[in-house]
């Protein structure tokens, strides 16, 4: 199972700390990350905890406050007094820390003019209540970002909903590994019948009665990665509440989709599903970019891609789940001409640029529907930016198009 790494935003590097001598700039950040916790926690009255956990995880912000300060006297004897006077004097926006501390982007919201969290008396309460639940704190800016009026919800409420969730009968881990894939859980109430209750009863289906809880551990990264897998199949088009006892039978192809047989490759693989000739020349003419091999996690996006996922999600849905077992893809071949243009091409490409980055970039594209072949190879020469760059991008041309 591949976990996670830690989820951050960040598009900027810190700055370069001109203002110290080399030696010491290591030494004045630790001094700073004390002296801000012990500013948040003495100066400001937050928590302890709390404080802790915003200066011990905003690494950027914390940067840019060092690179400010007057450092007059170079001996790091004096660090402690000379950071402690200035955060006297010169008062920090601590959403900018905390936001970054979340694992959201360090660039502060600009509709956000408050200075100071205790100002915003209901995002703290909703933060400890999660916390104290047993979120992680680096993970809050998933929730953040995908449902912020998360955090304007009362304590009382949102835990409220968490233990309602783990009356289902679901572990608090995998109830937390739940939420952080599927946000919007947490702003509504769990109706009979409702969307909420619909997934429910499919995660619990597949969590609970078909034992997938007993595979994943006490991880919650692990919990969260199964249920970012789930989720793809929903915003494929899935109709939630029909796709528990599919997730279950085949809980293989959420468990191991890193294993080397869980590719798939097309056009060889649309031809053992099913699709007939003539629908296999269109999609061969019409989207040659997704030929080639691919995760089988990423079926939803590919067949969105060739405007063929109602058509493959009714056959899931009919009795065809095999489709997605690693088991049955392991079966089906490949295109050797497909493969062999697609590593040529890469090749050429490696060989002019910083390759290092370019896995990530063939990551994306194969998500979205690309498969390993020329173009794709060629399209991932010119890309730039993070997976999460790349990611906010097609998101925004698809809501364009929408």
């Amino acid at each position: 199972m591949r976990l996670l790494p830690a989820i951050r935003l960040l598009c900027t590097l810190p700055p370069k700390l001109k203002n110290l001598s080399y030696r010491h700039r290591a030494r004045a950040l630790s001094e700073a990350r004390r002296a801000l916790t012990e500013y948040l926690n003495s100066t400001r009255a937050l928590p302890f905890a709390l404080a802790e956990h915003i200066a011990s995880n905003s690494p950027f912000a914390l940067s840019v406050l060092v690179s400010q300060i007057p450092f007059r006297d170079d001996s790091p004897s004096h660090f402690p007094r000379t950071l402690r006077r200035f955060l006297s004097y010169h008062p920090v926006n601590e959403f900018d820390f905390f936001f970054e501390s979340i694992g959201l982007s360090p660039t502060p919201s600009p509709s956000r003019r408050l200075l100071f969290l205790s100002d915003d008396a209901p995002l703290i309460a909703a933060v400890n209540s999660l916390v104290h639940f047993g979120f992680p704190w680096t993970r809050l800016g998933l929730l953040y970002r995908e449902a912020a009026s998360i955090f304007s919800e009362s304590p009382g409420l949102l835990v409220k909903r968490l233990r309602a969730f783990e009356d289902l009968g679901l572990r608090r881990i995998c109830v937390i590994g739940i939420c952080l894939a599927f946000p919007s859980v947490l702003i509504a109430d769990c109706d009979p019948g409702g969307e909420i209750d619909l997934l429910f009863r499919d995660l619990k289906k597949a969590f609970v009665d078909f034992g997938m809880d007993g595979y994943c551990g006490d991880n919650v990264d692990v919990f969260f990665e199964i249920c970012c897998r789930i989720r793809v199949f929903y915003n494929a088009g899935s109709v939630k509440g029909t796709m528990g006892e599919i997730i279950g039978r085949n809980r293989k192809a959420f468990l191991d989709l890193e294993e080397e047989n869980s590719k798939i490759s097309l056009p060889e693989y649309l031809k053992h599903v099913g699709l007939s000739e003539e629908e296999l020349l269109r999609v061969s003419k019409d989207c040659p970019y997704v030929m080639g091999r691919n995760k089988l996690l990423n079926l939803p996006g590919i067949t969105h891609a060739m405007v063929l996922h109602e058509w493959f999600l009714d056959k899931i849905v009919n009795g065809n789940d095999q489709y997605i077992s690693p088991d049955f893809s392991s079966t089906i071949g490949y295109d050797v001409r497909i493969e062999g243009e697609f590593m040529e091409e890469l090749e050429l490409i490696k060989s002019v640029k910083m390759h290092q980055f370019l896995p990530t970039k063939l990551d994306f594209m194969c998500s979205i529907g690309f498969g390993e072949n020329r173009i794709t190879a060629r399209a991932i020469g010119q890309l730039n930016g993070t997976r999460d760059q790349l990611q906010e991008r097609f998101d925004c041309l698809i809501r364009v198009g929408d």
